[in-house]
């Protein structure tokens, strides 16, 4: 059986033709919507409304979602969550460990984490029909083993990953930590510790919508329960938005979908290395991929000027960094292009 890095890596690289049968690969998980959930939100001042024609369905490689069991038409309400049940750095600054993320001056994305961490451990917290449909493992690369990332080597993406885990483990040990250990009773080393911390940024990275406070203002993340179960696919569309006078998260279909398929959202259209970074699976057949180069020419090749003025010829210069989309299609592109000269 091939291991999550393999198998991401074969996604990323989904671009060569020899990989198109590839199935998309999916951070997948969770329980979708229970019962508990769907009984916690009707329960709220202003209940949570699921479109009826939507079913928690759980799909094969890519783990929990919604199947459309009858037509859903364009402009179709998806799901409506009320303020009441998202988490964000403003449930934060009003919960347990308020005095905590103030006092380390935490940003919003480690406030929410350090919200989770903690409301997680409370058995009667607001959020726990919530919190128990997360999966216990989050199969970002940020959590692959060092066996599992190794078989990375050689890729730009590898680099990138390591240098997040660094980050994060630096944040962690910088701000979290002081915060756990000052106060081992409220946060007992059991519950809050590194590997606990990495769920809790995976959970935040991999299911967080961004949405703006007000006008101007910067976007922050916010945890939407029901929400996070669709399924992301890039060439679908759909409307996420903030009712900011009836204070609703609201999903809208922008197309039909038929009855009987799955119904997935569009968060803006992401190359396979932001897919399988920010929520763990990527698409094979990813029409918005696209690869970094940078060139760089050595200055003592004798051939340094015919290289150049080939460079030119397709619009780019020597060290410089340039986008290429579709790798099969630009190969393509090049070799022609020789042939006729």
């Amino acid at each position: 059986m091939l291991s999550r890095a393999v198998l991401g890596l074969l996604a990323l690289l989904a671009v060569v033709p020899s990989h198109a049968q590839m199935e998309v690969a999916s951070n997948g998980g969770g329980s979708g919507v229970t019962p508990e959930l769907a009984e916690w939100l009707a329960s709220l001042p202003t209940p949570g409304r699921i479109n009826s024609n939507l079913a928690s369905h759980v799909f094969p490689v890519m783990g929990a979602g919604f199947i459309a069991t009858d037509d859903i038409k364009a402009e179709e309400t998806l799901v409506e969550i009320p303020l009441d049940a998202v988490m964000s750095q403003r449930t934060a600054a009003d919960s347990e460990v308020k005095a905590e993320a103030k006092a380390a001056k935490l940003d919003p994305f480690s406030s929410l984490v350090l919200h989770v961490m903690y409301e997680d451990h409370q058995p009667s917290s607001t959020y726990s029909a919530y919190l128990k449909t997360l999966p216990a493992d989050i199969e970002l690369p940020l959590t692959w083993t060092d066996e599992e990332l190794a078989e990375l080597a050689g890729t730009q993406f590898l680099q990138h990953t390591l240098r997040q885990r660094q980050s994060m483990s630096e944040e962690y040990s910088k701000k979290l930590e002081p915060i756990f250990m000052k106060n081992a009773t409220k946060f007992p080393t059991a519950r809050f510790n590194l590997p606990r911390y990495m769920w809790a940024a995976s959970v935040v990275k991999s299911r967080s919508f961004f949405v703006s406070a007000g006008e101007g203002l910067e976007p922050v993340p916010v945890l939407v329960p029901v929400a996070d179960v669709f399924n992301l696919h890039n060439d679908v569309r759909t409307d996420v938005s903030m009712d900011p006078d009836t204070k609703v998260f609201r999903m809208k279909a922008l197309q039909d979908v038929p009855k009987g398929q799955q119904v997935f959202i569009n968060l803006g259209q992401k190359t396979n290395f932001v897919l399988l970074n920010t929520y763990g699976f990527s698409d094979p057949d990813n029409h918005h991929d696209s690869l970094s180069v940078r060139l760089q020419l050595d200055e003592a090749d004798p051939f340094l000027a015919a290289k150049e003025r080939m460079l030119q010829r397709f619009g780019l210069k020597n060290d410089a960094s340039a986008t290429v989309t579709r790798l099969a299609d630009t190969v393509t592109t090049i070799a022609s292009r020789r042939s006729s000269t």
